[in-house]
């Protein structure tokens, strides 16, 4: 039983829930057959486990029931208190109070048992249970109850629950970040690849309403990607997941990606229909047609069509918000306030810690104002503007990273139209006292943190194997470091171009790359010549609030600039200075290190891979080659030695169309000894003038060289005959000499009448090859074929000059006439 359940606990954290149950149930037969209460309470609780896992609650509800049952008749407490917390993780996502209960219940056994590790997972859930009810320090301080007993136990996988719990839903986004990121480091240490799946699943929230939507969709992706046999099973579960990476590509404006993930999540609902999984799609649904549609009355609607009761609050409260963004989008600015209000109401009902999502509290409040001052409504638009500034300003309080703090401010949720609009409110104020740093501004900066993420970039930079994956790498990573709201990666001409390339981009939605980098292309020259990066402000004699911040770094390896990094940001949401230029300036010169180590890597394998082509290339020309001498070799008359070439060069060129041709150059005639047309066999036809001015002949014959031709263009334009009448021009040709010993015998040539340039200078190697070797083939078999008729006529000769001396002798013997007379009759009849 104890190795059973040991097995359990590793094929759940390998994410194998079908052989995790299976094993489970082994447990199960086990305790039936030996009628122990205690064995089958702890088989229940091992099953229970697995069942809640796979997100099957109710079925994990009735099995922790059972095995409650058993452990009380056993008189068990430990597994009492083990079914009793299986029951409060059934519990927690419906009977939320249910699920305390029994939390506290377990954890306080557990304490009598001297379970640390047991008594922090039941601690956890009951912290989980309070802080969605209420989020205070008396709540919060279960749960770092819990994370300490699970470092006292040294269990790394309840460690990083715990911190998960108690982090991964605050509102301040840097306690947020550290702690996912934190839980994720135990999830790794532990070895637990659904935890780890889970952590990748929040972190990608986080990201997402930091406005870093690639990195938080490549998360989510690798989130699901870790899951793939469970979701398999469970369809269902799949439905938010992707629902979460529809909305990421929505906001980072990727319509096609945003259509494949709403796809994907259809497709899991419908394999595996569940309420909850009909509840998410009709609130996912949605989001692409109000993203990439023009406003309609049916998006609306179907938003409307979302909403359920007893949802959660924070739940609401975001769908509300985007109905009235669609309403105000189409202009019905009452219906939106109405909307809006109803939306900020169910934000002021929440108490507890809010739910994930990836968008921010501020961005409700900016629906509110947006109505109101559409409305003229300026008192209402004043209170809401300035309501969700402070929700934004609170939400990176004391986050220290200052990328990350420009990201979450010009993020695509709705907080750059936000920003705008309290600029445009606060103008006057703000002009009159430049000096004073607006409170969005005014955070802290800890360059520890960009630094640690400068090191670990640089490190994961050094494990990417393509050139194309660095690109994209690069303006993800310059994005987050700096905060940037535009980034280019332009690369210098390499090879045969001869101007530069965008390699890469990330803009807000609706910018053109190209124009940016025409813009920016006077910068680019300068960081080229100086080989240093260049920090810009502009306009000059405005505030710094209205300027754009630029940055160029060129990508310099060895003495040869590669490309150039370029990133703006406009004052209202930060400023670039001295530390960013040297974050840059750090990250240009790994990036071009590791720039040129993959152009290096990558020209070795395509100089590699190049040469195995050409080596098989070769082995397979060769063993034709010898396939075709073999069979030559096998056969001695002209014409079947011509036909075997013939057939042979049919099959392995695949062409319905070829020729084998003898030339005469005595009588200037060329036969046509085989003849395939649009696949049809053709008889031999008799020798006909060679018109010895088509230049192909010319060159075939007398100079004995080959070519092909890739077009009809190409053909004309060498001059070659036009289609012989009731003919048609074939799109590729290609013709070899068959060479004899002193003179070029005649010619092979293959057509091709589907594609252009279906034939190269490989294809004329090997043929110009088999026309030496038949060119040999077919004076051998002329040699023998002539030696045969005159060792025939030798023969033949010598048996007439027998007969005769035969005759001359028997007459020479015979004196009288009818003696001579029945001699030659004797010998001619013998």
């Amino acid at each position: 039983m104890t190795e059973l359940a040991q097995r359990v606990d590793a094929q759940l954290a390998r994410i194998e829930p079908d052989r995790a149950e299976a094993t489970a149930r082994e447990m199960l037969a086990l305790a039936k057959r030996s009628k122990g209460a205690a064995h089958l309470a702890r088989a229940l609780n091992a099953l229970s486990l697995v069942q809640n896992q796979q997100e099957r609650h109710s079925d994990a509800q009735r099995t922790a029931q059972q095995a409650q049952a058993a452990a009380r008749r056993a008189r068990h407490p430990l597994l009492l208190a083990v079914a009793q917390l299986r029951l409060a993780s059934a519990w927690v996502g419906t009977q939320p109070d249910a699920a305390a209960v029994q939390a506290q219940a377990a954890a306080q056994a557990f304490e009598r048992s001297g379970e640390p590790a047991l008594q922090s997972q039941a601690l956890r859930i009951l912290g989980l249970v309070r802080m969605g009810q209420a989020d205070t320090p008396a709540h919060r301080a279960i749960v770092e109850e819990a994370i300490a007993l699970a470092r006292r136990a040294g269990d790394r996988a309840a460690e990083g629950r715990a911190i998960g719990t108690l982090y991964g839903g605050d509102m301040d986004m840097a306690q947020r970040l550290r702690g996912l990121h934190e839980a994720l480091a135990c999830f790794i240490a532990a070895g637990d690849r659904q935890l780890e799946s889970g952590a990748y699943h929040g972190l990608s929230l986080t990201y997402g309403r930091l406005g870093l939507c690639r990195r938080a969709a490549r998360l989510i992706r690798r989130s699901i990607a870790m899951r793939q046999q469970q979701l398999r099973q469970r369809p269902a579960s799949a439905v938010n997941p992707w629902g979460i990476v529809c909305i990421l590509e929505c906001d980072a404006g990727h319509e096609a990606a945003a259509r494949e993930a709403l796809a994907q999540l259809q497709q899991a609902h419908c394999a595996d229909p569940q309420p909850d999984g009909e509840r998410m799609l009709r609130w996912f649904e949605p989001w692409v047609p109000a993203f990439f549609e023009p406003p309609s009355r049916r998006t609306v609607a179907e938003l409307r069509r979302g909403l359920w009761p007893d949802m959660p609050t924070w739940v609401r409260a975001r769908l509300e918000r985007d109905i009235a963004s669609a309403q105000s989008d189409l202009g019905q600015h009452r219906a939106a306030l109405r909307t809006a209000r109803q939306a900020v109401a169910s934000l002021q009902r929440m108490v507890g810690v809010s739910g994930g999502g990836t968008h921010s509290n501020a961005s409700v409040h900016w629906q509110q104002a947006r109505a109101a001052l559409a409305l003229g409504r300026a008192s209402e638009a004043r209170q809401a503007l300035d309501n969700a500034y402070a929700e934004l300003v609170k939400a990176i309080a004391t986050l220290s990273d200052e990328g990350l703090r420009r990201s979450f401010l010009h993020a695509a949720q709705g907080h750059t139209p936000l920003l705008r609009a309290w600029l445009q409110m606060n103008h006057a104020e703000l002009l009159r006292t430049p000096e004073q740093v607006p409170p969005h501004l005014q955070g802290s900066s800890d360059l520890r943190q960009t630094m640690q993420r400068l090191v670990e970039a640089g490190l994961r930079m050094n494990t990417l194997e393509r050139e194309a994956e660095l690109h994209e790498f690069l303006i993800e990573e310059l994005a987050e470091l700096l905060g940037a709201q535009r980034v280019l990666l332009v690369l210098e001409p390499a090879n045969d171009q001869t101007e530069r390339t965008l390699a890469a981009s990330l803009l807000p939605r609706g910018e053109a790359a190209d124009a940016l980098l025409q813009a920016a292309t006077p910068w680019l020259d300068e960081a080229q010549r100086s080989r240093a990066v260049q920090l810009h402000h502009g306009p000059e004699g405005v505030a710094a609030i209205e300027q754009r911040s630029c940055l160029v770094a060129p990508l310099v390896a060895g003495q040869q600039v590669l490309g150039h990094l370029y990133a703006d940001l406009e004052g209202l949401f930060g400023r670039f200075h001295a530390a960013d230029r040297d974050l840059l300036s750090a990250l240009a010169a790994q990036a071009a290190v590791a720039l040129a180590n993959l152009r290096t890597t990558e020209g070795l394998e395509r100089k590699v891979a190049e040469r195995t082509a050409a080596a098989e290339q070769r082995a397979a020309e060769l063993a034709l080659i010898n396939r075709i001498q073999q069979g030559v070799a096998a056969k001695l008359a002209f014409q079947d030695i011509v036909n075997l070439v013939g057939d042979t060069l049919c099959e392995v060129f695949k062409s319905e169309d070829l020729s084998v041709r003898w030339w005469d150059d005595v009588a200037s005639t060329i036969e046509t000894l085989y003849n395939v047309e649009h696949g049809q066999h053709l008889p031999k036809s008799p020798p006909a003038p060679a018109r010895t001015t088509d230049p192909l002949k010319q060159r075939l014959l007398h100079e004995g060289v080959g070519a092909y031709f890739g077009s009809h263009a190409e053909q004309v334009a060498a001059g070659i005959d036009g289609a012989t009448p009731g003919t048609d021009w074939c799109l590729s040709i290609i013709a070899a000499p068959i060479h004899g010993a002193r003179r070029v015998l005649g010619s092979i040539v293959i057509e091709n009448h589907e594609r252009e340039h279906a034939y190269g200078e490989a294809d004329l190697r090997v043929l110009t090859t088999i026309g030496a070797t038949l060119g040999t083939a077919l004076e051998n078999a002329r040699l023998f074929d002539e030696t045969q008729r005159l060792l025939k006529e030798t023969e033949a000769r010598n048996a007439e000059l027998a007969v005769i001396n035969s005759v001359q002798q028997a007459v020479g013997a015979a004196l009288d006439f009818q003696a001579i007379v029945d001699v030659v009759g004797d010998k001619l009849r013998a």
